[in-house]
């Protein structure tokens, strides 16, 4: 970790306006260590019963088992007989990394957080009671689409594949090195017609892995607004890919 100590000390002493002075901080996990699934129980279930039945459901919907995991809940949605529990869960030896780092790093860790929900804060509006948002979060190994109204992380999907598969395809169509392909990725404009054959060729080689996203986002946007009746009012992506013209068009 010694090398994530100094960056992370180089980077509060480099902070701006002014250096960073913190003894404790939050950390982000990427979604491919962490896991969430929405449970429904009854509504009179109380917070020790709710946590004996996620203990009980847990190795039904996670990939480890409820000891090897460390995870966390709250209620995100209550009827007159059900209540809708959001449980977000990762790997304990995963976990135990970001404690070492804490010790390492002389700052207290206060909690663990998935990265598409400190994304969140950072860029959606308040969202109000019927609304809801959907964030693409592009990362360079994966992709997650989650969703999110005003009482935060509702829904969440990863998808294995980010800017490096890009740079991958677009290599191997025009066979030039990553360095080429990734100018090539952000250069395009995913929209406009009439380029060079360079750019053409860049467009299909990323086009089925859009695709997907955009398949996957009208997927999902439906199942939530059947199941929670709301409506997602917006879309917002982040993420270096987000740069590319025409992203945001692209998908909706």
């Amino acid at each position: 970790f010694s090398a994530v100590v100094s960056s992370l000390h180089l980077a509060l002493q480099k902070a701006t306006p002014e250096p960073i002075d913190a003894a404790t901080v939050y950390c982000c996990m990427p979604e491919g260590k962490g896991f969430t699934h929405v449970f429904s129980f009854p509504r009179e279930l109380r917070e020790r019963e709710i946590q004996d039945a996620i203990g009980v459901q847990f190795d039904e919907y996670f990939p480890f088992t409820n000891q090897e995991a460390v995870y966390d809940w709250k209620v995100i949605q209550q009827t007159d007989q059900t209540q809708l529990v959001l449980v977000t869960a990762c790997e304990r030896g995963h976990a135990q990394q970001y404690h070492e780092l804490s010790a390492q790093s002389g700052k207290k860790i206060l909690a663990l957080d998935l990265a598409s929900a400190s994304a969140a804060r950072s860029v959606l509006p308040p969202l109000r009671d019927l609304d809801a948002a959907l964030l693409i979060h592009c990362r360079t190994f994966w992709t997650s689409l989650s969703l999110f109204d005003e009482e935060g992380l509702q829904m969440t999907l990863v998808l294995q594949m980010g800017e490096k598969d890009m740079v991958r395809q677009i290599s191997k169509k025009l066979n030039v090195d990553a360095h080429t392909a990734e100018q090539h990725l952000h250069r395009i404009d995913l929209m406009k017609k009439g380029e060079t054959d360079e750019d053409q060729q860049t467009r299909q080689a990323i086009a089925p892995q859009l695709e997907t996203i955009r398949e996957e986002c009208e997927r999902m946007i439906p199942l939530y607004e059947g199941e929670r009746r709301k409506e997602v009012s917006c879309v917002y992506v982040v993420g270096r890919s987000a740069l590319m013209k025409g992203m945001v068009a692209w998908i909706q």
